[in-house]
């Protein structure tokens, strides 16, 4: 059977523990998906391992578009995560970025008249994930944004990782390419380098969190290809 290897976890807890030398305020962006759970986990384990207090912001991007199910399975994991946290005794904070209610998909689409967003015409993102994202980080200036972003997602990203986050260096340390300080806010990407294998069967195997439920949300977690790829339709913008 497939495993998740030991220096997979090692490999983000340095990348953690390198961004903590500089950053005391960690914000964690959380959408729901199983990259974001297994990075928001993953904290939580260094958290707790390391024996770390840093300020921890838990911010979650609701475009007023998801299916029920998802935004359920989002808090049911976001309530777990405070009181998990604050047994730990950190300082954590929760943040819904949301856009107005003139930019949400429907207002745009039935009552102004934009055609549906598209994989080549995503006029969504900016408006209902990046500016209201971006409106409440501004709120934590000298943070560091932890996200789940990984290489192996497409050859997009794959491209544009490289593009933000850099390269490992041959018969070197890849500590420096999980971290990005060239663009508006730092970030740390923990488990960029890991494979959709090693996603599924750490959520699999880990105990600290229940993520059961996430069966209500099929298309985001399900292991099948298919099932998969077609909650990358639904998720458009």
């Amino acid at each position: 059977m497939w495993q998740i290897s030991l220096s997979r976890v090692e490999e983000a807890f340095r990348a953690l523990d390198e961004a903590y030398l500089k950053y005391k305020t960690f914000i964690l962006a959380f959408s729901g998906g199983k990259d974001s759970t297994v990075a928001s986990i993953l904290f939580y384990r260094w958290v707790k391992e390391r024996g770390v207090r840093p300020l921890v912001v838990l911010i979650h991007n609701d475009t007023l578009s998801e299916i029920p199910e998802m935004e359920q399975w989002v808090r049911y994991f976001i309530d777990q995560f405070l009181e998990k946290a604050r047994q730990l005794g950190l300082d954590v904070r929760l943040e819904y970025a949301a856009p107005y209610p003139t930019e949400t998909w429907y207002w745009r689409v039935f009552v102004r008249g934009y055609p549906a967003s598209t994989f080549s015409f995503r006029w969504c993102v900016d408006l209902l994930k990046i500016e209201p994202t971006a409106r409440r980080l501004r709120r934590y200036p000298n943070a560091v944004l932890v996200v789940g972003s990984r290489d192996e997602e497409s050859a997009a990203r794959s491209k544009s990782m490289a593009a933000r986050f850099g390269s490992c260096m041959s018969n070197a340390s890849c500590l420096g390419a999980y971290i990005t300080q060239n663009n508006d806010i730092p970030k740390v990407a923990p488990i960029r380098f890991w494979t959709l294998e090693e996603v599924w069967h750490f959520l699999r195997r880990q105990t600290d969190f229940d993520v059961s439920s996430v069966g209500a949300s099929p298309l985001h977690f399900s292991p099948n290809p298919f099932i998969h790829s077609l909650s990358q339709l639904s998720n458009i913008g």
